[in-house]
């Protein structure tokens, strides 16, 4: 994977390999009530497991149902995509997936009546194998600037740990936690804030300007960036309680 540049910053870098590691095995068990899936007219699509997704090498059993079919007779059934049609009869498909699957593949399955040809449903069943990260499109970061891009995982079942396996985010950076297919990459990339913090600090301890700083009645206060957010969410927290205490109204 591509690192993400950050403009106007050589030493903040993020050169990051994003490793997802699955934590469940594939497939889902039965939750004991079929659920409908796949779209059409005329023919209602089940699962017994309440899902579409299909663990390499699985199977998946998809039963149909035709509206207004005095005599029974049922549907006919098409697959195209990966994998193979394992058995099937005018109500019921069991469904094969493939093996040696990365990330993931997909089949459409269509029930197709067989008293009425216009009465037709379909469902995507999605077969999960190997997770891999597909290359990412990355935009550059700028420092002080809130930022957030995503990275997807193909393959694998939920939940999964996202690590950085190689490199570091650059300071203020830092994944979002997901356990989904999906991971966050947020936050306010720092080092010109850490810059400013530095040298803001330094001009406010000088005694000349320290001494200016008293003289008109102010006190002036050196904080970590850390230490300052800490400070105003304090100061949020107390005047809202005193907000909420005294049943203030806002302003209009």
């Amino acid at each position: 994977m591509r690192g993400m540049p950050v403009k106007n910053a050589s030493p903040v870098r993020l050169a990051v390999v994003l490793c997802a590691l699955v934590l469940a095995a594939c497939g889902g068990g039965s939750t004991g009530a079929s659920t409908a899936v796949g779209v059409g007219i005329g023919v209602s699509l089940t699962s017994p497991t309440a899902t579409t997704l299909v663990a390499e090498g699985a199977t998946a059993e998809i039963d149909a149902t035709v509206s207004n079919d005095p005599a029974n007779k049922g549907v006919t059934w098409t697959l195209v995509g990966d994998g193979t049609l394992q058995s099937s009869d005018t109500g019921k498909a069991i469904y094969l997936a493939p093996t040696g699957v990365t990330g993931s593949v997909f089949a459409t399955l269509t029930a197709t009546s067989i008293s009425d040809t216009t009465k037709a449903s379909a469902v995507t069943l999605t077969v999960n194998g190997t997770p891999v990260i597909p290359a990412p499109v990355l935009f550059p970061a700028n420092q002080n600037v809130l930022y957030v891009t995503y990275i997807n995982l193909a393959g694998g079942t939920a939940p999964y740990t996202w690590t950085v396996s190689n490199g570091t985010l650059p300071a203020g950076l830092a994944l979002n936690g997901s356990t989904t297919a999906q991971i966050a990459i947020s936050g306010t990339p720092t080092a010109i804030v850490e810059l400013l913090n530095r040298e803001i600090t330094k001009a406010v301890s000088q005694p000349e300007i320290k001494k200016q700083w008293e003289e008109q009645g102010a006190n002036p206060m050196t904080m970590t960036q850390p230490e300052y957010a800490a400070f105003v969410q304090a100061q949020v927290d107390k005047w809202a309680d005193v907000i909420r205490a005294n049943n203030v109204a806002p302003i209009n």
